[in-house]
């Protein structure tokens, strides 16, 4: 077999495979505990849409100094948005303290197969009745 031909069967290989891969990891900062009602609102649906196209969220609540006091509203904050998110995404990893930040990952749900399927045999069921 020629090496040439192998590689580059090879390279087309990884190029479809990155082509199909879905889901990077978006982050999203929230600065300190003490966050109103309308900008949490704003990073929720940011998060939303990250999770419908397809993509991780990573959430993120930082301290600053006499804030590290505070860390039990940083995990209520998550928590509330982890319920409120629970019909778009799947929490992957549940919020844990790392340092002066806590931590939590959400995994869109899962698109069901199904709808296109039946779409398609609902198209093709179209095409036969009008070709007879």
């Amino acid at each position: 077999m020629d090496f040439g031909k192998y590689k580059f069967e090879q390279s087309k290989k990884l190029k479809e495979a990155r082509k199909n891969q879905r889901g990077d990891v978006k982050e999203i900062k929230i600065s300190h505990a003490g966050i109103t009602a309308r900008d949490l609102q704003v990073k929720m649906n940011h998060v939303i849409r990250f999770l419908e196209h397809g993509d991780k969220a990573r959430l993120i609540v930082e301290f600053r100094g006499r804030e590290q006091i505070h860390r039990n509203k940083g995990f209520d904050i998550l928590n509330d948005m982890a319920e409120q998110l629970k019909d778009v995404g799947i929490v992957e990893r549940r919020p844990t303290l790392e340092g002066r930040r806590i931590v939590m990952v959400i995994n869109p749900k899962k698109v069901e197969r199904r709808e296109s399927s039946e779409k398609a045999k609902d198209e093709n069921a179209q095409d036969r009745s009008q070709a007879v």
